[in-house]
């Protein structure tokens, strides 16, 4: 058999880990045969030590978890919210990020509250131009209503000499 520890049934009947080795210079083997009932305390004590482990680390990762899915998605969910209330048209939305929020997050957010401060800048300047249009084209009505009253008074007129001069009076 080949060197180590071996599991197998010992002399008695029950289960050992034994060991042979050559004594050397002699013809002589050595077997040493130890009961695995005599481990049993002590596989108890690694289990009972690895399961504690075990769970200090689930408790451990846990907790980790939690703290990374609170430090990103706090963020991410602040930056939805945002993002609905931006497509409902209000742009003085603000995005708020907590001191501890980490950078790239935070320069997002940066980013988005620029884009909504440019978005409201031009909503303000297309909304200044529309008034502006609204007020020439409201001038244009009037002037043009005002130039139609005068030709509608023009045509009048024109109809009224037309039949006090009648043009029959005039060739002859």
């Amino acid at each position: 058999a080949e060197p180590g520890v071996h599991f197998y049934t010992g002399a008695a009947g029950n289960w050992v880990a034994g060991s042979a080795a050559v004594v050397p210079g002699t013809q002589n083997v050595v077997v040493v045969e130890t009961s695995l009932a005599a481990y049993v305390p002590f596989l108890m004590w690694g289990i009972v030590v690895w399961a504690i482990a075990l769970a200090f680390t689930a408790i451990i990762g846990e907790l980790l978890i939690r703290l990374i899915l609170r430090t990103v998605m706090r963020p991410l969910k602040a930056l939805r919210e945002g993002a609905r209330a931006v497509g409902e048209g209000d742009y003085a939305y603000r995005v708020r990020q907590p001191a501890n929020t980490n950078l790239e997050l935070a320069e997002l957010s940066r980013a988005f509250n620029a884009m909504t401060a440019q978005l409201q800048a031009n909503k303000r300047q297309i909304d200044a131009y529309t008034n502006e249009v609204e007020s020439i084209v409201d001038l244009r009505a009037r002037e043009l209503s005002r130039k139609a009253l005068q030709l509608e008074v023009a045509a009048e007129v024109s109809s009224k000499i037309a039949t006090i001069l009648k043009p029959q009076e005039l060739i002859t």
